[in-house]
Parts: C-alpha cells; sequence; structure tokens
C-alpha cells in the first residue's frame, strides 16, 4: 500500500504521529541553530519531523514530495571506500 500526501495530511496530528511510530522508518537526521529534522519513510511516502533544536519541542509534520528537498538529509552521509 502506498500513502499519498492528502490521505497523510488529511489525518489529525494524533493519527499522523500514531502512523509514524508504527509504519515509520527513520530515514535521517539533521539539525541547524534552531530546528532538528527527522526523515521518516513511511509507506512510501517522506516525512519530516521538524522539532526545535533546544527543548526539542515538536513543531510539524511536512511532505516531502520533491525528491531534490532531500539533499540536505545527504549531505553529511560518509560512504565507505
Amino acid at each position: 500500500m502506498s500513502l499519498s500526501r492528502h490521505e497523510f495530511e488529511s489525518l489529525t496530528e494524533r493519527h499522523q504521529l500514531a502512523l509514524i511510530l508504527e509504519c515509520g522508518v527513520e530515514v535521517a537526521e539533521r539539525k541547524d541553530e534552531s530546528f532538528k529534522f527527522i526523515l521518516y519513510n513511511v509507506d512510501g511516502l517522506y516525512v519530516e519531523e521538524i522539532r526545535t533544536a533546544g527543548n526539542d519541542a515538536w513543531l510539524d509534520f511536512c511532505v516531502i514530495e520533491d525528491t531534490d528537498l532531500l539533499i540536505p538529509f545527504t549531505l553529511n552521509v560518509e560512504i565507505p571506500c
């Protein structure tokens, strides 16, 4: 089964979180001075969780459909030779 952006966004935040906890696979994590971003694959859909960097408070979920927006998550990946 593949989840669409519309299907995910039509869920309540509570149901979105439950779906991420049940079916999500953490793919990557990145930080900047103000925010922490956690990337999940949820049934074929990339979902970014946004938290504050200081106290780790949850702010939002954001669906990523444009794979170019995944590039910031790959910048620090080291591939052994």
